[in-house]
C-alpha cells in the first residue's frame, strides 16, 4: 500500500480515532506475553490489548526512528518530537536523506530490520 493510500484510509477513521489493523496470530500471543514487561516497566496494567498494541506501536517507532540518527540523544529527542509534531515532513526528509546516502550504521540497521521481518 502506497503512502497516498495510508494517507486516504487514515481521513475515513470514524469519530472515535481508532483503525482496526490486522496482526498476526503469533504477534498477536507474543503482545500477550508482552504485556507482563510493559507492565513492569509502567507499573501498572493498560486498559486493553489494544492499548498495549499502541504503546508497542508508539515505543517501536520511536526506536526505530533513532537506529536511523546519529549517535547524538539531543538531536534524537528533537527528531522524535518533530516525528510526534509532524510524522509526514520528518518521514519525507529522513527517508530522502537514508536513500542519498550510505552510512555504515544505517546499513546495518538496513539488515537487522530485514531480518527481523523475515
Amino acid at each position: 500500500m502506497s503512502v497516498e493510500e495510508c494517507v486516504e484510509k487514515m481521513e475515513d477513521v470514524p469519530e472515535n480515532n481508532s483503525y482496526t489493523a490486522i496482526v498476526d496470530k503469533e504477534i498477536y500471543r507474543q503482545v500477550g506475553h508482552f504485556k507482563k514487561v510493559i507492565d513492569a516497566m509502567v507499573g501498572d496494567e493498560l486498559d486493553s490489548m489494544d492499548d498495549y498494541i499502541n504503546f508497542i506501536l508508539k515505543i517501536g517507532m520511536q526506536k526505530m526512528l533513532m537506529d536511523v540518527l546519529p549517535d547524538d540523544e539531543a538531536l534524537q529527542m528533537t527528531m522524535v518530537a518533530m516525528f510526534e509534531d509532524n510524522p509526514e515532513y520528518l518521514c519525507e526528509f529522513v527517508s530522502k536523506v537514508l536513500k542519498d546516502g550510505k552510512n555504515e550504521k544505517v546499513e546495518g540497521k538496513k539488515s537487522e530490520w530485514i531480518n527481523a521481518y523475515g
